[in-house]
């Protein structure tokens, strides 16, 4: 029950930062509706341009995709190098709302997760 008192859902508009580079490694976030990318921190005209094609036309721009059901947080909770809050690109690349209708995500910070589970 402390989980669903911790837990938000939030929906974004396509662009919009989802979760910034800094909290990557420590927060849990569960896309619920929509898709969701990395992108570089601050580059927006980025995210502009690449909006305009579909992810599978964007490979070399967005390493890390997530769909509905797919979740990005801490390597113990995200064992997935690449979609977790520890790859290569977490410190420096924000998670976006990719989809043209935004996104819903779950997110619960991690320190609120460690708590519950000790």
């Amino acid at each position: 029950m402390e989980l669903l008192e911790t837990a938000k859902v939030d929906a974004y508009a396509q662009n919009s930062v989802v979760l910034p580079a800094a909290k990557r490694s420590h927060t849990l976030c569960v896309v619920w509706e929509g898709t969701c990318a990395e992108a570089k921190g601050g580059s927006s005209s980025l995210r502009r341009s690449a909006k305009l094609k579909p992810i599978s036309e964007n490979r070399e721009t967005f390493k890390a995709v997530w769909h509905a059901g797919d979740w990005t947080g801490p390597i113990a909770l995200q064992p997935d190098v690449l979609l977790s809050g520890e790859s290569d690109n977490s410190e420096s690349h924000d998670v976006i709302a990719y989809s043209e209708g935004g996104v819903k995500v779950i997110t619960v910070e991690f320190s609120s997760l460690h708590a519950i589970l000790k």
